[in-house]
């Protein structure tokens, strides 16, 4: 009996990785050591590698701006199809039945939606952790600087603001999302308020 398209993906992922993904497309790794394998990119000339992979997560990214995702979207991507083709075209090479409805395709695009939001809210998350951290170093600067009771009193509020850029920087380096949200919804109020002062 075939299987549902939404079943489909997991069973693809369960089957291919994505260093079977990369190799499939012709890949070569030198080591398969780390969290992150970095590799030429197997889709523009590359001098030093600028094609990441992480074997955990099984998500890979180009830095030259070829693009990113997972081994779904590699083999997609290799071989300039569309996902749902893409999706065919593996179940039909590892061997497993597909039974498609109306219904499942929606399932595969809001997933892949829900993919893309989740890429969007974590580059944004890395931008704003950045700067944040910026904004921490500084404020360590200035609070060393300290010497005198009036210097307290010119810089005294960083002391507060440092205890939340400490406390949205923690919240955010947490794994779990909700964590996560609350540490930037912070970091985006601290941002603001620093960017208006």
């Amino acid at each position: 009996m075939g299987c549902k398209q939404y079943d489909l993906i997991d069973r693809i992922k369960d089957v291919l990785t994505i260093i079977d993904a990369a190799e499939m497309i012709g890949v070569k790794f030198r080591r398969r050591g780390g969290r992150v394998i970095s590799v030429c990119c197997p889709f523009h000339d590359d001098k030093s590698p600028s094609f990441a992979i992480w074997p955990e997560s099984n998500r890979w990214k180009c830095f030259g701006s070829c693009g990113s995702g997972d081994q779904i979207d590699l083999m997609a991507r290799h071989w300039e199809l569309p996902l749902q083709q893409t999706i065919e075209r593996l179940a039909s090479e590892l061997n497993i039945q597909v039974e498609n409805t109306a219904h499942d395709l929606r399932l595969v695009e809001q997933r892949k939606e829900e993919a893309n939001l989740i890429g969007e809210f974590n580059r944004q998350e890395k931008e704003l952790f950045g700067r944040l951290a910026r904004i921490e170093h500084f404020i360590e600067d200035k609070l060393s600087e300290i010497k005198t009771v009036q210097d307290l009193d010119k810089l005294g509020d960083l002391y507060l603001l440092r205890t939340e850029v400490n406390w949205a920087l923690d919240k955010m380096q947490k794994k779990s999302l909700e964590d996560k949200i609350e540490g930037f919804s912070i970091g985006k109020a601290v941002l603001k308020r620093w960017l208006g002062s």
